[in-house]
């Protein structure tokens, strides 16, 4: 919001400056502007100036981390490079590929030209990469052939594609409907710059509206509306899932549309809720059935395995659920839930050196959140002091 209003006044002060110099006495103002505040905000080791000195040092702010976030999207990319994973499915398939042991939970790649690669292939990023420098070029020819006081515009609208373009290889503007629309205004500008209709004047041009784009833009809001509806009732179901009113969230998640809203954007299964609900009833075959379904949304959601495994336990088919807590802690050595649950488990069937050996296994028990590890170096004395354990393995 800052930017904008920064960039609007700056826009109309150049309107009235005619002068190079003048031009140049603005953007050095907000240069040294901006140098003062990140100086003020070093000395007082604020965020600001970690962000500005990890454009230097990749130790600071996320700098690092992008790169690694791009290098192991690259090796997703070489599995299906040409077709991609399909729409969405990075945030689904990077958990496999991607930083699973660390408390860290990544839904963008952080750079959408990379993400369109994993997800549409080469061909995808081709198009879009050359929809984006074609429109720039129309708008460069544009400006050059306009007079002095008609350039201005589409400086404008150029300056803002190019921060779009730039911003891209960064960030995920393309997931921003307020930046999409504003994108979508300087294509439309751009192709109207050319001054002449790309339309071919034929009579196949009015079928083809009729028939093929008005059902497309039909299904499309139908969809659109869909997912909308679908995501006001996840919300809701969210809000009575943290009042525990577990009825009304089993109620909300029916009226879901899985099929055009399967998965929210933190990439847990829509379905998954349900199967909490249910579980918190006591309808632990029911339950079951929506985790086995929210696994194949997302095979790689830790709390999805751990409550398959869970539910498993309580049928009594131990085996199963012991593979999938390992499975679990195989995703996430640090996921506390899954940890307690086996260590239960094999406290139960006194399998006390499998027991000791996972306290001493999991990083948990050195440095685990809350009070997770005093609670597994309590477990551990206990094992010691029952002489049940050979502590020298």
């Amino acid at each position: 919001m800052v930017s904008v209003l920064v960039g609007a006044f700056i826009f109309l002060r150049f309107r009235k400056l005619n002068k190079p110099k003048r031009i140049g006495a603005v953007l050095a103002a907000g240069l040294g502007a901006v140098l003062l505040l990140a100086s003020v905000n070093y000395w007082f080791d604020g965020a600001l100036a970690d962000r500005l000195l990890s454009t230097l040092d990749l130790n600071k702010g996320t700098g690092g981390l992008r790169l690694e976030i791009w290098s192991l999207t690259m090796e997703m990319v070489k599995e299906q490079p040409w077709i991609g994973t399909g729409l969405g499915d990075w945030k689904i398939e990077f958990q496999e590929f991607g930083l699973a042991k660390q408390e860290l939970f990544i839904a963008e790649p952080l750079n959408d030209y990379v993400g369109i690669l994993s997800e549409s292939g080469i061909g995808g990023c081709i198009s879009y990469v050359l929809m984006l420098l074609v429109s720039v070029g129309i708008l460069v020819r544009s400006i050059l052939k306009s007079a002095t006081e008609d350039a201005k515009f589409k400086i404008a609208v150029l300056s803002s594609l190019l921060a779009f373009i730039v911003i891209s290889s960064f960030n995920f503007p393309l997931h921003r409907i307020e930046h999409m629309c504003l994108v979508l205004f300087a294509l439309a500008f751009a192709e109207n710059a050319v001054g002449k209709s790309v339309l071919l004047k034929s009579n196949i041009v009015k079928p083809l509206v009729i028939f093929i784009v008005m059902p497309a833009l039909l299904y499309i809001g139908y969809v659109g509306y869909t997912r909308f509806q679908s995501e006001r009732h996840t919300k809701i179901a969210l809000e009575q899932r943290a009042m525990k009113n577990w009825q009304a969230v089993e109620k909300s998640i029916g009226e879901v549309n899985l099929t055009y809203y399967p998965i929210e954007p933190s990439t847990t299964p829509v379905i998954w809720y349900k199967g909490i609900a249910r579980f918190q009833q006591g309808k632990t075959n029911e339950a079951l059935q929506d985790f086995e379904a929210a696994y194949k949304v997302n095979p790689y959601h830790i709390h999805v395995i751990n409550n398959m495994a869970t539910c498993y336990a309580l049928q009594g088919n131990i085996d199963r659920a012991i593979d999938l807590y390992k499975h679990a802690i195989e995703r996430n050595d640090r996921f506390p839930d899954a940890v307690e649950n086996l260590l239960a488990i094999y406290m139960h069937l006194e399998e006390y050196d499998k027991a000791y050996e996972l306290i001493n296994t999991t990083p948990l028990t050195d440095n685990g959140p809350g009070n997770i590890e005093s609670r597994l170096q309590r477990a551990r004395k206990r094992l010691v002091r029952s002489g049940k354990v050979n502590v020298e393995q």
